[in-house]
Order: structure tokens, then sequence, then C-alpha cells
């Protein structure tokens, strides 16, 4: 279940260059 919400969270962090 949570996998989603990590999935965009990693995404949005990825984004902004974490």
């Amino acid at each position: 279940m949570y996998a989603s919400m990590s999935d965009c969270l990693i995404k949005t962090i990825r984004s902004e260059g974490y």
C-alpha cells in the first residue's frame, strides 16, 4: 500500500535533485 506513496515521494525527491 505504501509502495505507491514511496514511489511518488522518490520520484519527487529525484526530480528535486536529492
